[in-house]
């Protein structure tokens, strides 16, 4: 070349423009480091329930419905009411709870919302039973829900074996012990009422927290917990 003088002087300001840039994402790498953390959550829904009494369950109006329920693929809040209440009426509702998340979750005593005109009141039991995991269940199924019926209800009670809340479900998968059944006795105080038969709406919502492993204290929670964040990380 002629001029060799000519492409030193061009490379030079290249080079340094290259250096200069390696070394800035080098350094604020190592001082400022960007990250996005999820944090994983969980679901504990009712995946299955039924209402039975002696007063002819085909009377009590149910929500959701079974097939709703199933599209759903499970809910938190289940509502029942009648047309056809008296002090004295009662109903048994069984609910199947499964934890489909990752955490480990502690199932407490439902959340009762009664829509009760004649002023009577209710008297609420709740029994629960296992944790089970799937092969658990199916070899309980016949005693704690599938051959239930309301006449065992009446006659003998509750299952044998059940325990009040709470009780602590372990994350989804097929070996551990994630799903529950829990039988709620609930009955209208025995006391003066209307002569009539009077409508009563019952709203049953599951409570669930985090289970003391998790963090040490129990946290309540009525709904999933998880969420993206994007923040900076210390050296």
């Amino acid at each position: 070349m002629k001029n060799p003088k000519i492409l030193v002087t061009l490379l030079i300001p290249i080079l340094f423009i290259s250096m200069g840039a390696y070394s800035y994402a080098h350094f604020t790498d190592t001082l400022v480091k960007k990250y996005r953390l999820h944090v994983n959550c969980f679901t504990v829904e009712i995946k299955s329930y039924k209402a039975v009494s002696r007063y002819d369950d085909d009377l009590i109006t149910k929500y959701p419905p079974d097939d709703v329920l199933k599209a759903m693929g499970g809910t938190t809040t289940i509502s029942l009411s009648t047309n056809q209440a008296f002090p004295g009426w009662y109903v048994w509702v069984g609910l199947l709870i499964q934890n489909q998340g990752g955490y480990t979750a502690q199932v407490n005593a439902p959340i009762y919302d009664i829509n009760d005109p004649a002023g009577i009141g209710v008297h609420t039991e709740e029994y629960c039973y296992g944790p089970f995991t799937h092969g658990e269940f199916v070899a309980a199924d016949q005693t704690v829900w599938g051959g239930i019926r309301w006449k065992d209800l009446e006659e003998s009670g509750p299952p044998p074996g059940g325990s009040p809340p709470p009780m602590v479900l372990e994350p989804y998968g097929k070996a551990y012990q994630n799903k529950m059944v829990m039988w709620i006795y609930i009955q209208l105080l025995d006391l003066n009422g209307p002569p009539e038969d009077f409508k009563i709406t019952l709203e049953i919502t599951i409570d669930v927290t985090l289970a003391e492993s998790v963090y040490g204290v129990a946290q309540d929670t009525n709904e999933e917990i998880g969420s993206d964040w994007v923040g900076d990380q210390p050296p």
